[in-house]
C-alpha cells in the first residue's frame, strides 16, 4: 500500500502525482512532465470507438504503485488507490477534523478505518476517480490496435496510449515533452504558451500536427511508459 503522511485523506491520483513528481503518476516512476495538448483529438486518422474491446474489460493492478488499481469497463477508465497513514495519538489529536468518539476515530463526519496499537493509530483507507470516460470530453480512439485516450480540457485534447502488450499486461503512455522536446519540434510545429507575460516558465504546449506527423510521433519513442498494469480480474 502506499502511504500518506499527512492526511487520512489520500490524494486523488491527480494530486498523488503532482505530490510524486515533486512525488519526484504518475509519480513513483516519472518526473515532472510539461502538458502538451493537442487541437484535436489523435490520431485524427484513428477509428473513433464507442467502447473497449472485450479482451481490454477488467481489472489490473499496478506494478509500479503499490495499492494502485485500473479498473476498465465498456465505456470507461476508473482509478483506485488503497493507502495506509500512521499517526501517534498525540499527533491526530492536533488536526484539523479529527475527533474521538469513544473507541471510533472520525474524520468530519466520516467514520475511519482504523488500528490502534498503543500510541499509534494506522488509519486504511481508499479512493476512486474517474480517468477517462468516453462523452464530449472523452474520445477513444484505435490505431494499429492501440487505444488512444484523448481527454478535453481548456487548453486542448490530453493523449495518452493504452495498448495491452499480453494478454495480462496492460501498459499506459504519455508523450514525453522533458525527454523529447528537442527532437519532437523537429517532427511537428510546437507552440509553447508560458505561465505569463513575464515568465520563462513554460505552461504548457500546443501541437496540431498532420497525420504523416503524428504517425512520426507514434513510432518515434515519443510516448513514455507512465504505467504497467497486471490484470487480477
Amino acid at each position: 500500500m502506499c502511504k500518506c503522511e499527512d492526511s487520512a485523506i489520500c490524494p486523488t491520483k491527480k494530486n498523488m502525482k503532482n505530490l510524486l513528481v515533486a512525488f519526484g503518476f504518475l509519480m513513483l516512476f516519472m518526473a515532472c512532465e510539461t502538458p502538451i495538448y493537442f487541437d484535436e483529438p489523435q490520431p485524427t486518422n484513428g477509428k473513433t470507438e464507442k467502447g473497449f474491446d472485450k479482451k481490454y474489460i477488467g481489472r489490473y493492478q499496478s506494478t509500479i504503485e503499490k495499492g494502485a488499481f485500473l479498473d476498465i469497463e465498456k465505456d470507461k477508465v476508473t482509478g483506485e488507490w488503497f493507502w495506509e497513514v500512521e499517526k501517534t495519538k498525540a499527533a491526530l489529536d492536533t488536526l484539523d477534523g479529527y475527533v474521538w468518539k469513544g473507541d471510533a476515530l472520525f474524520y468530519y463526519d466520516k467514520l475511519q478505518n482504523t488500528t490502534v496499537k498503543g500510541d499509534t493509530v494506522i488509519i486504511n483507507g481508499n479512493s476512486t476517480e474517474v480517468l477517462f470516460a468516453i462523452g464530449k470530453d472523452g474520445v477513444l480512439k484505435k490505431y494499429q490496435k492501440m487505444y488512444f485516450l484523448n481527454h478535453r480540457f481548456n487548453s486542448g485534447w490530453e493523449v495518452k496510449k493504452l495498448h495491452l502488450a499480453t494478454n495480462d499486461e496492460l501498459i499506459l503512455s504519455e508523450i514525453s515533452t522533458k525527454e523529447k522536446m528537442e527532437y519532437l519540434q523537429q517532427v511537428t510545429n510546437i507552440d509553447s504558451v508560458m505561465v505569463d507575460d513575464t515568465s520563462n516558465d513554460v505552461r504548457y504546449y500546443k501541437a496540431n500536427p498532420s497525420e504523416k506527423e503524428f504517425e512520426a510521433i507514434m513510432n518515434g519513442s515519443f510516448f513514455k511508459v507512465e504505467e504497467v498494469y497486471v490484470r487480477v480480474k
